[in-house]
């Protein structure tokens, strides 16, 4: 089972998505972290960024992304974050390279849900991929 918080609320098939304010703020991000039990174990949280082009705004998120990591990482699932703007891509990268040893992360939605599709049962940690184009 895949959960994806987007800022945008978008429908992509074959995907369960957790429906939560359409902006950053604390009640969606308590809704999201809360529902976060319902991600079976071994699961993948697809976490999209692609309208968030503020890097003082991204900064906010860093907390609760490494929050995030640490809830996820009891259940063996994996955490990915699509990210549109470079700039905001390599100030994710740089923060969760510093406090984990690998993470996920994709520059686009597409390739995220693509590598997605072709992790095996007994993979728990992606390497750190980046795709530019």
């Amino acid at each position: 089972m895949i959960f994806i918080f987007s800022v945008d609320i978008e429908n992509i098939n074959n995907i369960q998505i957790i429906k939560l304010a359409g902006e950053l703020n604390h009640s969606a991000l308590t809704e999201l972290y809360n529902r976060l039990d319902e991600l079976s174990s071994g699961g993948h949280l697809l976490l999209i960024l692609d309208n968030i082009i503020d890097i003082d705004v991204a900064t906010k998120l860093f907390n609760f992304i490494s929050a995030l990591q640490l809830k996820l990482a009891k259940r063996n699932c994996t955490l990915l974050v699509s990210c549109k703007k470079e700039n905001l891509l390599f100030k994710i990268l740089e923060f969760m390279v510093n406090e984990f040893s690998a993470f996920p992360l994709f520059h686009n939605k597409d390739n995220a849900l693509r590598v997605l599709s072709e992790i095996k049962e007994d993979q728990k940690i992606l390497p750190i991929l980046y795709n530019n184009t």
